[in-house]
């Protein structure tokens, strides 16, 4: 599994590709309505899915080793970051 490494105060990271926006940190959990998304988060989506090369502020990384993954939690909802050798963000 790739790691992701969140440096302290730098909390800001860019997606590599669209990216469904979820209620929790897995696939098992809804995708995230956007009335319940930050303004911003509005602004940088279509439907549900996150733009591709939008910049987030993590506030909380979830690790997810029984299916090799890392979570992030971000103002409108959880991202995958990494999905076992898939990286779908980097650092900025």
């Amino acid at each position: 599994m790739i790691e992701l490494k969140v440096k302290e105060g730098d909390n800001t990271y860019e997606t590599l590709v669209g990216l469904n926006i979820r209620t929790g940190p897995s696939v098992k959990f809804p995708l995230m309505k956007r009335e319940h998304m930050t303004e911003d988060g509005r602004a940088h989506s279509h439907g549900s899915v996150l733009d591709p090369h939008t910049r987030v502020t993590v506030l909380e990384v979830i690790i997810r080793p029984m299916t090799s993954s890392v979570w992030i939690r971000i103002p409108s909802g959880y991202i995958c970051a990494v999905d076992g050798n898939k990286k779908y963000v980097e650092e900025k």
